[in-house]
């Protein structure tokens, strides 16, 4: 019998950062700029560390699957992954424009010697002021043009705003231009990767006062030029009764549902994966089939071996799940 397991999170703080994550999970961080809390992830220089169950308190995730192998996993995943976990779980806290930037699908990541493209999903968890959105071009674009407005600092008008709201969901499958506006409290959920490509940053200095980097050659290798793309997946409504459970995004790399809890229910685990929950608003108490108990309050996640197949949940709030 494995228990769920709960990691320490590793906070980064970025110049684009602020103290959302912390009011959001009731927490005091270690600093006023931080932009990501990693929640779990196994990327090589961030892996993840348990932090329960106490058995395991201090081993990293890469160990824990290399002793439990597909009881974690799950069969299909650890043959495609083994012990590389082959997601990334992070909170966002955009207190300032984040650059426009696109990342390398898993082809052109090969090229470049890494495992992987990136692939994302985002899940708006609060917003403030006039939050936006910028993910994909109004229309299809030539590399010229693209050029052009990034030259004379034109290149937002040519990107897809969306007017943000809590709930929201949007994918960005790689290759798609995208950019959080100020004001963006949101889970991301990824692909085991940290390649990213700025196009574009506002002409922002760093700390040092250089302009920060851009990488144009390499994204215009990468990203996808045809425009009019609907990546905003839908405004999630809330569940009922009939439907607790609604699946807001499925791809090639994860499946992510979102279930309102109301009293008493279930979720099912049949999808032969780990199950990464995460509370994104109340407090949910979860119970798996060995009758161990687990309270999330919001902002907390937790992480399901592929061997609990069926998890019963009790409290009021929303929980997302994520499967490979």
């Amino acid at each position: 019998y494995m228990k769920p397991l709960r990691f320490k999170p590793y906070y980064k703080s970025v110049v684009w950062g602020g103290s959302q994550i912390g009011a959001f999970k009731g927490e005091s961080l270690p600093s006023a700029d931080i932009g990501e809390s990693w929640e779990i992830s196994g990327y090589q220089s961030h892996i993840s560390k348990v932090e329960s169950p106490e058995e395991l308190a201090g081993m990293t995730l890469d160990a824990v699957i290399s002793r439990y192998g597909a009881d974690l996993m799950g069969s299909h995943v650890y043959e495609r992954h083994g012990n590389r976990f082959p997601l990334i779980l992070k909170i966002l806290d955009a207190h300032r424009d984040l650059s426009v930037q696109v990342h390398p699908n898993d082809v052109a990541a090969a090229e470049i010697g890494e495992p992987n493209g990136k692939t994302e999903m985002w899940y708006i968890l609060g917003t403030d002021g006039d939050a936006a959105i910028y993910a994909g071009f109004k229309s299809d674009i030539s590399h010229d043009d693209l050029h052009r407005h990034i030259a004379d600092g034109t290149l937002m008008n040519v990107i897809q705003r969306y007017q943000s709201a809590p709930g929201d969901v949007y994918f960005l499958p790689a290759g798609q231009v995208h950019a959080t506006g100020a004001g963006n409290l949101l889970l991301e959920i990824q692909q085991t990767s940290d390649v990213t490509y700025r196009l574009y940053d506002y002409g922002r200095l760093d700390a040092d006062g250089n302009p920060r980097p851009l990488h144009l050659n390499e994204a215009m290798r990468v990203l996808s030029l045809s425009g009019n793309q609907k990546l905003k997946l839908r405004k999630a409504d809330k569940g009922d009764d009939s439907k607790p459970a609604e699946i807001i995004c499925d791809c090639d790399y994860f499946k992510a549902s979102k279930i309102e809890v109301n009293g008493c229910g279930e979720i099912d685990n049949l999808n032969d994966s780990f199950m990464i929950v995460f509370c994104a608003e109340g407090e949910v108490t979860i119970t798996d089939s060995e009758n161990h108990s687990e309270t999330l309050s919001r902002g907390q996640t937790i992480l399901y071996p592929a061997t609990s197949t069926l998890l019963t949940i009790k409290g009021s709030g929303t929980l997302l799940t994520f499967t490979a």
